[in-house]
């Protein structure tokens, strides 16, 4: 895009609304973005509550960031945390109006569905951008996130079809832009033994891992029973579930696949290494990463698995059966299927020809998730966005 193309010569200023100042699959996503996106074009700044986690690396990447007091929305049927959440939102929605007044900006992308929220009062004068990560957000949120968009991009068909099925009328503005990955995904600071040498494990041990949020729908269960089914052809098999809870709501999940993994007698073979910031240098050390999420939006970490050339076994829905190809660049099985699940995990850890062609595969396959085509095609729809809101003003006021 040449400076002309953007009417007044330089790049144009986007603010993006995070609700959250904790770094998962969905801010590291954001974070890729920001990285890959040409400053010729946009001159994005950051909107997120105050803390380190997503203020340094915004930092590094000479991004501005803006405070604002927002906070995560829970379901309550409570009218005094109703009230509580709906003041919070309506005191966010002040602070991002002078927020975006301040920055000049051109539009507001909001990273997640409560930022959009937020940001619902906006759109009546910007262009307000909603990034549909969510296959599990309430209905009536949904339907308002998407009344008030001018555009919406969700990360999967799977996502979009969340959207649409509660707010058909949507479809005209809705577009779907996969996550990318970048090489700061697979920077690998340590080797794999180095790795394996902290949790004690000795050489050559086949090790199966789980990585994702400790939250129900990530079925970290369903992982622990394939897991049992796998020592016990496998004996030799170590399970490391790396996690944590990471937004302080799942405690009893946590305790209850602890108590799981002791009923199932295999108490002494898993390895829980918590919240992890070095999971590069994770998946590199596995054998294979094992996604048994059945309600995935996405999967970045499957992405990370692949450009990592560490195979991958996942359950064939929403998300990761977008990513992988049967066979090809990992194995999908049927969602909710322990038994399948551990079949195709042995399969695996057993067949090094398997293993190694799904390694060759997924490296392959990544090369389609790369960040600065989700940057380009952003900025392509940012631009589109604009165009017509130009246009519409300049019919109006003719």
């Amino acid at each position: 895009m040449r400076p002309s193309e953007r009417g007044g010569g330089g790049p144009i200023t986007v603010l993006y609304v995070n609700h959250i100042n904790l770094v998962g699959g969905a801010e590291k996503s954001l974070l890729r973005l920001l990285e890959s996106l040409n400053r010729q074009w946009v001159r994005p700044v950051l909107a997120v509550p105050r803390g380190p986690a997503l203020e340094e690396p915004a930092a590094a990447l000479d991004v501005p960031v803006l405070p604002i007091p927002l906070q995560p929305l829970h379901r309550t049927c409570n009218p005094l945390s109703l009230l509580a959440q709906g003041w919070s939102l309506a005191r966010a929605s002040r602070r991002l109006r002078v927020l975006a007044q301040r920055a000049e900006a051109s539009l507001v992308h909001c990273n997640s569905l409560v930022g959009m929220l937020a940001a619902r009062p906006l759109a009546r004068a910007l262009p307000v951008v909603w990034h549909a990560r969510d296959l599990r957000a309430p209905g009536g949120a949904v339907a308002q996130a998407a009344e008030a968009a001018a555009l919406i991009i969700a990360v999967s068909r799977a996502a979009a079809d969340h959207v649409l099925q509660v707010a058909p009328e949507a479809a005209g503005k809705l577009t779907m832009v996969h996550n990318g990955i970048t090489r700061q995904d697979v920077v690998v600071t340590r080797p794999r033994e180095a790795v394996r040498r902290d949790w004690r494990l000795p050489p050559g041990v086949p090790l199966a891992g789980c990585v994702a949020q400790l939250v129900p729908w990530k079925r970290q269960d369903l992982f622990l029973r394939a897991g049992a089914r796998l020592i016990a052809h496998l004996p030799d098999v170590r399970l490391v579930i790396v996690g944590g809870d990471l937004h302080g709501a799942n405690a009893r999940y946590a305790e209850d696949l602890r108590r799981l993994a002791v009923h199932l007698g295999i108490s002494d073979r898993v390895i829980w290494a918590g919240h992890r910031q070095d999971i590069a240098d994770i998946v590199a050390a596995l054998d294979v990463v094992v996604h048994p999420a059945t309600e995935e939006p996405f999967g970045r970490v499957i992405l990370e698995a692949l450009a990592l050339g560490t195979p991958v076994v996942a359950a064939d829905a929403a998300g990761p059966a977008e990513i992988i190809e049967q066979g090809q660049s990992g194995l999908l099985v049927p969602p909710g299927d322990a038994d399948a699940l551990f079949q195709a995990t042995r399969r695996v850890l057993s067949d090094s020809e398997l293993a190694e062609r799904l390694r060759t595969g997924g490296l392959r396959r990544v090369r389609k998730f790369l960040a600065r085509d989700t940057a380009e095609l952003t900025v392509e729809l940012y631009r589109q966005l604009l165009r017509e809101r130009a246009t519409r003003a300049w019919r109006w006021s003719a």
